[in-house]
C-alpha cells in the first residue's frame, strides 16, 4: 500500500509527458487527488510500514513508514500539488511537461516524507 504512494505519481508523470496539454492537466489533477485518497486509505487501514530489499548484497532496502510525524506531510503534498495544478493556466506552451514535473516532484516528496523522520526531528 505504501509503495503505491511512490509509484502512482511516477507512472502518472510518464503518462503526462505523452498527452496533450489539456488532457495532461486534468490527468495530473486526478492523479494528485487519487494520491491523497491513497494516503487516507493507508491511514484508515493502518498500513504502517513497507520494507523491500533493493540491493541485498549491499544492505540497501526501500523502507517506508507511516507514523504520526509524517502523516500530515504525506497528506499535505498531494493536496497542494492538486491545487497548484488546478490553478495553472491552460495557456502554457508546455503544460504537459509542467504537469509531469509537478508529479515527479510529488513522488520525490512522498518518498522523502515516507521515510521515518524521528532521528531528523530529534537533531533539530
Amino acid at each position: 500500500m505504501l509503495l503505491s504512494l511512490l509509484l502512482l505519481p511516477l507512472i502518472a508523470a510518464l503518462l503526462c509527458y505523452s498527452m496533450g496539454n489539456r488532457a495532461a492537466r486534468w490527468f495530473a489533477v486526478l492523479a494528485a487527488f487519487t494520491e491523497l485518497g491513497l494516503v487516507v486509505a493507508a491511514l484508515v487501514t493502518r498500513a504502517s510500514d513497507c520494507n523491500l530489499p533493493w540491493i541485498p548484497s549491499l544492505g540497501i532496502a526501500v523502507e517506508l513508514r507511516l507514523t504520526g510525524q509524517n502523516i500530515l506531510l504525506l497528506g499535505l503534498c498531494p493536496m497542494l500539488a492538486g491545487c497548484a495544478l488546478l490553478a495553472t493556466s491552460e495557456r502554457l506552451e508546455r503544460l504537459a511537461e509542467f504537469c509531469g514535473h509537478i508529479l515527479l516532484l510529488l513522488a520525490a516528496l512522498q518518498g522523502s516524507f515516507g521515510r521515518q523522520l524521528g532521528p531528523l526531528l530529534h537533531l533539530l
